[in-house]
């Protein structure tokens, strides 16, 4: 059906968004502009889909389905009629417009059929007669009816199948406890502002849900470091363990595991923020560094006294073996090529040593073997034995 944009925006508080299965409203202030032109020139034909609550919990109760009737029963309790399906970053982009937050250019059709000349204009400030042509803009909204709330999260995924939903954004969809727990502890602000001091990690790419898929990675090469979880399948296998159980009914999801995985990223976080001014960003290999001092800090019931000292050792450390074998290969590798009688099988390789180990996430035999030579480093050097001992006392 088919219904006027501000009639449709004035109900929107009818409209529950499920973050546990939606992604996160990701368009650009560009793409939002484009979109309003477009939209304005009946360019959009796509639709909004919505699930029904009422038939939903119908269906539900006829099934004798718990889990459904449970959730829709709270949402109607809360006044919502509909589940968002598709379509938030759209109304989102209306929403803005409307209040007047996005302003927008271009020689743009009037209710009068006559072309206006608009430059950076908000809303409020549009000719007469090009805002009675937005006003009168309708939306088409189709409803879905009679869904389990189970099914809803498949039918998102369906929709915008082939529509450009990264790999994250479908693990997000997936009906699985780890799913909402990684997001939610992504989307708090403390860890939010960690994945920004790191290269690579930005507005964009976050808003992406690429936060949800970095820690993702962190809590499952901490849970088992020999499962191959941190490549694309691996995250896939390692989110499809949960899939239609209970949190605390899967081994690598329990409370133990969470507990640990939050206290080293809460280290990790204290060792950032402890050394890294305000605007610079370290590397991401620093940061699996980090990763893995703190993960055998917490292993072996330490405590952190001194996060400056903390992270100099392991930036030093890391650097230096990096550097080490760096020139360690170029001269074995330059010895093997000036000896004629070297066989082939003797070419030395960048995977036997630390500065390529230091490079590979995902390999879990390398990134067992960057452990092992890191903190064998690591213990031999006083600035890292120091950030552990007891403050002296100040003499009375």
């Amino acid at each position: 059906m088919n219904m006027n944009i501000l009639e449709f925006l004035s109900e929107r508080k009818d409209i529950y968004l499920d973050r546990s299965f939606q992604r996160k409203s990701c368009w650009t202030l560009a793409q939002k502009r484009t979109f309003l032109v477009c939209a304005l020139e009946g360019r959009t034909p796509y639709p909004v889909v919505l699930a029904d609550i009422k038939t939903g919990l119908k269906k539900s109760e006829d099934e004798a389905r718990s889990a459904s009737i449970l959730k829709y029963t709270e949402l109607k309790s809360s006044d919502f009629l509909f589940v968002n399906l598709d379509g938030q970053n759209r109304i989102a982009a209306f929403a803005d417009f409307f209040d007047s937050k996005i302003a927008i250019s271009g020689t743009l059709f009037g209710l009068d059929g006559k072309r206006y000349p608009v430059r950076n204009c908000l809303y409020k400030d549009l000719p007469h007669r090009v805002a009675d042509a937005f006003d009168g803009l309708t939306i088409n909204v189709s409803i879905m009816k009679n869904c389990l709330y189970s099914e809803l999260h498949e039918i998102f995924v369906n929709i915008n199948d082939g529509q450009s939903l990264n790999p994250q954004e479908m693990r997000n969809a997936k009906m699985t406890p780890i799913s909402e727990y990684v997001r939610k502890f992504s989307e708090t602000e403390k860890n939010e502002s960690l994945l920004l001091r790191i290269w690579g990690m930005d507005d964009a790419t976050i808003a992406r849900s690429l936060d949800a898929e970095y820690f993702a990675k962190v809590f499952a090469s901490l849970i088992k470091p020999n499962a191959h979880y941190l490549n694309r399948k691996g995250l896939d296998d390692f989110y499809d363990i949960g899939v239609g159980r209970e949190m605390e009914s899967i081994e690598q999801y329990s409370s133990m595991n969470r507990n640990r995985f939050e206290s080293i990223i809460e280290m990790v976080s204290y060792a950032v923020f402890s050394k890294s001014d305000r605007g610079t960003r370290i590397s991401q290999r620093l940061f699996w560094a980090l990763v893995i001092a703190t993960s055998d800090v917490y292993d072996r019931g330490l405590r952190i006294l001194d996060y400056v000292q903390f992270f100099e050792a392991v930036n030093t450390s890391d650097v230096e073996l990096c550097t080490e074998t760096q020139e360690q290969f170029l001269k074995a590798h330059k010895g093997w090529l000036i000896n004629p009688k070297s066989d082939s099988s003797d070419e030395p390789k960048r995977s036997q040593y630390y500065f390529h180990h230091a490079s590979d996430l995902t390999t879990p035999s390398v990134r067992g073997k960057r452990k092992v030579a890191l903190l064998e480093r690591l213990v031999k050097s006083n600035v890292y034995v120091d950030c552990f001992k007891e403050q002296s006392v100040a003499a009375k």
